[in-house]
């Protein structure tokens, strides 16, 4: 479930793809024995537009979360792809003091 929410879409995408083709298989339905809205739960996975950001995507996969009986953390119910996306910000570039570091060594 965690990877619904990750900062990049196209995981979103492949991760809710791949959860809908174990669904459809039908031997995964056992693994979910609480799963109250399989179908519904099927439909959202594949009506979603993951490459979105914003609250209603994590409103969404707490309904999926719901729908299969996945108990999900309270931090996993409020984390959003944006909390993230912001936790990234703050650290700033990544590449920063790699890049000090060449022009040093260029020095």
């Amino acid at each position: 479930m965690g990877f619904l929410a990750h900062r990049y879409p196209r995981i979103r995408r492949h991760t809710a793809d791949q959860l809908y083709i174990k669904l459809v298989e039908g031997d995964s339905v056992n693994s979910f024995p609480h799963a109250k809205n399989l179908e519904s739960a099927m439909v959202l996975l594949s009506e979603i537009p993951w490459e979105i950001d914003s609250a209603s995507l994590q409103e969404t996969i707490n309904r999926i979360g719901d729908m299969l009986g996945i108990q999900l953390m309270e931090i996993e119910r409020k984390g959003t792809t944006e909390t993230f996306h912001k936790g990234r910000q703050s650290r700033g570039d990544e590449f920063e003091s790699y890049a000090s570091l060449v022009k040093a060594m260029d020095r």
